[in-house]
């Protein structure tokens, strides 16, 4: 019984170890950032594209489901699209787009919501990126689609 108690013991702490290795990098991410950190990120990310007009990198930080509804909400993802939208925002909602308040990152699943603006937004993991899967403007700009109407 002693050389099995032996046995564990020299053993446990390399299953530790191993688990440890193995589990911490799904706690944090790939890049070891914390995926709080990352979701945060990828929402500041975008809305610094949206109020540069950058359509390419703006458009690509849509999720694959959430390019349509954008579409149907705002027009299709484009720089003419982001600078007419851009145009509608009074001095202090441009200063929100190009510095927005995000708060409150909540991560479940693949799945992330935050508050920017005091507007909720959420994104989604796509092959290891976050991805917008909504979009709010400041001051009640968004129109709101049929789903969440309630249609």
């Amino acid at each position: 019984m002693a050389g099995w108690i032996a046995r564990l013991t020299s053993v446990g702490p390399r299953l530790i170890l191993v688990g440890c290795m193995l589990g911490l990098p799904a706690m944090v991410g790939c890049g070891g950032e914390p995926d709080t950190e990352r979701a945060e990120a990828a929402i500041g990310a975008a809305y610094d594209d949206f109020a540069a007009a950058d359509a390419p990198s703006f458009c690509a930080r849509l999720s694959d489901e959430y390019e349509d509804e954008f579409a149907e909400l705002f027009g299709r993802c484009r720089r003419a699209t982001l600078e007419r939208l851009l145009a509608g925002l009074s001095e202090s909602e441009l200063a929100m787009v190009g510095d927005p308040d995000i708060s409150g990152v909540k991560i479940e699943d693949q799945v992330a919501g935050s508050t920017v603006n005091r507007e909720f937004v959420k994104v989604v993991e796509e092959d290891g990126d976050w991805k917008l899967a909504d979009f709010a403007l400041p001051d009640d700009q968004t129109p709101v689609s049929g789903a969440d109407r309630g249609a």
